[in-house]
């Protein structure tokens, strides 16, 4: 183990002073000057001497003295923002000691002795943010890709300069598709020690892929308010279509609904709205945190089937969304996606309507891939109409993932 830190961005070394005084408050800074993978060096170089002066830093949200001094005497380590997968933005509060163990019980879940860590996601979400936090406290080389740069990301791969990525299953999805017929990326894949996915849920059918390759994808799950990671599918205890067993010191319950509640050292309490901190209303009195996630577990692991607030109901059922997207988008070409919105509702239950973004298909052919997919979809469920948009039209919410509420109202104007 080392405690020398070393800061890769777009496979450019960036040198590094985290030993330096710097403002409690940060963002990645908007300076014309800087490209952005400096300005993301910069950002990644704030927050680790934060944490290493156990001071508090706030991501793209700024912070009045008095604030700051509050922090201060709560212990917080850092503030980050969630859209809570609802599109209302918020700031969750999380303390040192919470991010002290995110970052020790999340290496100790991942294993990776040589400590070449690699994150090709957002460093300003909680996601990324955990990598950051990771990677400060127990040294060695990071290396950070700007989400979409892929083909430094592939070279990164195949010339094997780190032994773990993390990254979106959109972007695993590319990685598949390139290594099928380049043998160096193939092998780099294949080398990884750890391939981690958040952020989306991962397709079965993009598991199955790189399972039959020999290289398994290392599902995990997590979310803002718990610090963020609760679950990670790595090491000997690896099984497949789930997310693996909660982190030590992690409890995970199913409630009366089927949600998920969590319970661990790093479920915040606390959130910051308009400039106060305030309690967070989703954790009871006993520290369990309510998802909102639908799921359930067997025999200690923990399976994700979706959101509440998205699920659709068709002939008295319930039904999660977020898997059914991405099976049918394994279908469609180069990086089109698909999402499915409620849009009305008759007397079976609700109108289900697909929006198409990035592809040419026609409608038949993509219904086609519907019912090529009916033996793995749910019984009821039926797919209403099809709307088709250009990738820039996708409603994204402040953290980037998809607005449902944007969409069900895109779809709607399309449809007048």
């Amino acid at each position: 183990m080392t405690d020398a830190r070393v800061l890769f961005v777009d496979g450019e070394a960036y040198p590094l002073d985290v030993d330096r005084a710097g403002d409690d408050a940060v963002a990645v800074p908007h300076d014309a000057g800087r490209s952005m993978a400096r300005r993301i060096a910069v950002f990644i170089e704030q927050a680790a001497a934060a944490v290493l002066a156990s001071r508090p830093f706030a991501v793209n949200v700024e912070l009045s003295a008095g604030t700051r001094s509050e922090l201060l005497e709560r212990d917080i380590a850092v503030v980050f923002p969630t859209s809570g997968s609802s599109g209302s933005p918020k700031w969750v509060l999380q303390s040192q000691e919470a991010m002290r163990y995110q970052a020790t019980e999340t290496a100790r879940r991942m294993q990776i002795s040589s400590q070449r860590w690699a994150f090709s996601l957002p460093a300003t979400h909680a996601y990324g943010f955990s990598g950051v936090n990771m990677w400060a406290r127990s040294g060695g080389e990071l290396h950070w890709y700007q989400p979409g740069h892929l083909r430094v990301l592939l070279a990164g791969i195949s010339e094997r300069r780190f032994d773990s990525l993390d990254t979106g299953a959109s972007t695993w999805r590319h990685i598949w598709r390139h290594a099928r017929d380049d043998r160096a990326l193939l092998d780099g894949v294949r080398a990884l020690h750890v391939r981690g996915v958040g952020g989306q849920m991962l397709a079965a059918s993009l598991a199955t892929r790189f399972d039959e390759i020999g290289a398994p994808l290392h599902d995990g799950y997590g979310l803002s308010e718990a610090g963020p990671n609760v679950a990670i599918n790595t090491g000997p205890g690896y099984r497949a279509g789930t997310v693996g067993r909660p982190l030590d010191g992690t409890a995970v319950l199913v409630d009366d609904e089927g949600q998920l509640r969590i319970k661990s050292p790093s479920v915040s309490s606390l959130l910051l709205v308009d400039g106060e901190v305030v309690t967070n209303a989703v954790v009871d009195s006993g520290g369990w945190l309510c998802t909102g996630d639908l799921g359930r577990t067997r025999d200690g692991y923990v399976v994700i089937e979706g959101r509440r607030s998205t699920a659709v109901h068709q002939h008295g059922e319930k039904i999660a969304v977020e898997s059914l997207e991405h099976q049918l988008e394994d279908g469609l070409a180069g990086g089109a996606a698909v999402y499915l919105a409620r849009v009305g509702s008759d007397d079976t239950g609700d109108r289900i309507v697909a929006a198409v973004f990035g592809s040419s298909m026609r409608a038949d052919e993509f219904l086609d891939i519907v019912r090529q997919n009916r033996a793995h979809l749910p019984r009821p469920f039926f797919v209403q109409g099809v709307r088709w948009f250009e990738t820039g039209e996708t409603p994204l919410t402040p953290t980037g993932k998809v607005d449902r509420k944007g969409l069900s109202r895109l779809i709607e104007r399309s449809e007048s």
